[in-house]
């Protein structure tokens, strides 16, 4: 198997993400391979090997199944991974500062649109924490 072109190297990965890249060796499986036998997207399960990568529950238990392994065991490799790579103040101050600058442009933008269509204030904190979370820090 050949995993260069996904450019994220083993020391690179979270404790998950390590053993995802293990598996795969073992099994002679690629990224995209193991993403539709468990049901998910190759980027979606790409993100599980990062060290901020941070994935449902749901995936998990569906990567679980593809991998043929106990859920539960990659929630404790998911939770090994904050525990040693936690997130740092700068980084939720960071966070926190971009969901407030989102807040203010969804309003700006949502004030415009018909009565029907506005968002109200709890979908546009939730749209702008998403959106948050696509941010690196």
């Amino acid at each position: 198997m050949h995993i260069s072109y996904m450019k994220l190297g083993y020391n690179d990965c979270s404790p998950l993400g390590q053993f995802i890249l293990k598996y795969l060796r073992e099994e002679d499986l690629t990224l995209k391979d193991l993403a539709t036998k468990s049901g998910l997207t190759r980027p979606g399960l790409r993100s599980m090997l990062e060290k901020r990568g941070s994935p449902t529950e749901t995936s998990l238990i569906k990567l679980a199944k593809g991998m043929g392994v106990s859920p539960r065991l990659l929630l404790q490799l998911k939770h090994q991974n904050e525990i040693e790579n936690p997130i740092t103040p700068d980084a939720i101050d960071l966070f926190l500062k971009a969901v407030e600058e989102l807040i203010k442009v969804f309003t700006e933008v949502t004030k415009n649109l018909p009565e029907g269509k506005r968002l109200d204030k709890d979908e546009i904190l939730l749209l702008a924490v998403k959106s948050a979370r696509l941010i690196d820090y």
